[in-house]
């Protein structure tokens, strides 16, 4: 009998944590994945009253034989757990992908706009590379001709670009291929990322008009580590910006 009232533990405890999964995964995740965990916590309530009844009626032979199924209810539900749990992951390592590749993103509409000369703008950009950025970022700049530069803080480096692109009268920097690579990613039952590291590459075009119409094109690789952090979520703690060719284009004569 004691068995038995430790199955009806278990049950009462599966199900509560069914429950709480199914309720989290319908606020943070797809259709699918609810789907996938009512089906859990319907199976774990058929077990709950499955062993209700055989506390009550433990001697009846008939439902100790029904009884007996539970195990293969057990079996379905760990495969269950399994295949919900990989599908968490997988969910995780796709928000989070996106997530890091926005950073770089973001960061290149900030760099535009810290290159115009109206207060307004400049500190839109500011604000943008404070979110993206943790405080203690680190910073390289590599040039075409091998030149290594290292910078540390958001506002070190705020400071530079300011200054570098003030000579021109308009910047645009287009993010091209972006490759996600992740060192560490935690996941807790419910399918949110609670700690992480990883590696970002993107590649740049930056395209930079001097007052007299000529155009100095930059293209480049941002090698970018990012972390995640509960308070922040993801961030870059350290980037290099490696130049890998440049050139003067002669002003339109349109």
């Amino acid at each position: 009998m004691a068995q038995v009232q430790d199955r009806v533990f278990l049950s009462v405890a599966g199900l509560y944590r069914s429950l709480l999964l199914a309720f989290r995964i319908q606020i943070f995740s797809h259709n699918y994945l609810t789907r996938v965990l009512f089906w859990t916590s319907i199976i774990h309530f058929r077990k709950m009253i499955y062993a209700f009844l055989y506390c009550y009626f433990w001697q009846s032979q008939r439902l100790y034989s029904w009884f007996r199924w539970l195990r293969y209810f057990d079996l379905w539900c760990s495969t269950l757990k399994v295949l919900v749990d990989s599908a968490l992951v997988r969910q995780a390592r796709f928000q989070s992908t996106l997530e890091i590749e926005t950073l770089q993103r973001r960061y290149a509409i900030a760099t535009d706009l810290l290159g115009h000369s109206e207060l307004g703008p400049v500190a839109h950009g500011s604000a943008i590379y404070h979110s993206i950025f943790t405080p203690d970022v680190t910073m390289t700049l590599v040039r075409v001709d091998g030149d290594i530069k290292q910078f540390s803080g958001i506002d070190a480096w705020a400071d530079l670009v300011e200054s570098a692109l003030g000579q021109f009268i308009s910047t645009q920097h287009l993010i091209g291929t972006q490759v996600v690579d992740f060192e560490s990613l935690v996941v807790d039952e419910s399918g949110l990322v609670t700690a992480g590291d990883g590696l970002l590459k993107s590649y740049l075009q930056g395209w930079h008009t001097f007052p007299d119409g000529r155009i100095w094109l930059v293209v480049g690789i941002y090698h970018a580590k990012v972390r995640y952090t509960n308070a922040a979520g993801w961030q870059i703690w350290h980037m290099k910006l490696e130049h890998v060719a440049n050139e003067t284009r002669p002003a339109s004569s349109s």
